[in-house]
């Protein structure tokens, strides 16, 4: 095993990963058993998963382990009311590990500017930040003027307190952890995960 192996092997969140170290072993393996482990135990922090997502992406790179896709899929990511997009940080990091082409637009754009760079590029995603309430109604807006060639998911502490009554019928997804936003991608194209999520990274 080589050293980076072992360094792989010595953060607790991704000891249990089989295969870490096998030449053979591919990414979206690797990633079905991280999302599996992010399911069943939900106390790990922002910081452990950040942690793990950065070491996986070294392992991607450094064994050449293609990502989950032959074309990969354009993700363009903002915020509506978030300055400083946390959140954003930890999807980008997790989507060019799963092999995405992340293009970040720039925290706090116009919806406007956000539907003309979609139109133009033609992303097969768009990832964007709530934190307030009267933001929904804008998130609502763009994703009726994308749909559907545009694929929108949502995260934010809004989504919390919504009941999922209230997210049904919606034009976007909401994706409020790490572990959902990987059961998507591995999914992805195929793949809805309508109705609340709980646990918000975004």
């Amino acid at each position: 095993m080589t050293e980076s192996n072992d360094a792989l092997r010595s953060l607790p969140l991704l000891s249990s990963i089989r295969g870490l170290q096998h030449p053979r072993t591919d990414l979206r393996c690797v990633l079905e058993q991280l999302a599996e482990i992010l399911d069943k135990d939900r106390s790990w922090s922002r910081a452990e998963i950040f942690r793990a997502g950065e070491m996986l992406l070294r392992w991607r790179e450094s064994a050449s382990r293609r990502g989950l896709w032959d074309a990969p899929p354009v993700m363009m990511t903002t915020t509506l009311d978030d300055a400083i997009g946390q959140g954003l940080q930890i999807i980008h990091l997790f989507g060019n590990l799963a092999g995405l082409d992340v293009r970040p637009l720039g925290l706090m754009q116009s919806p406007e500017a956000i539907i003309a760079a979609c139109r133009q590029a033609r992303p097969e995603m768009l990832g964007l930040t709530v934190l307030q309430f009267h933001s929904e109604e804008i998130l609502c807006e763009i994703a009726d003027q994308l749909r559907p060639a545009t694929r929108v998911i949502a995260g934010g502490p809004i989504f919390k307190s919504m009941a999922p009554q209230a997210l049904e019928g919606k034009g976007y997804l909401v994706l409020n952890h790490i572990r959902h936003f990987i059961d998507f991608l591995l999914r992805f194209p195929h793949a809805d995960y309508p109705g609340r999520q709980d646990q918000t990274l975004l």
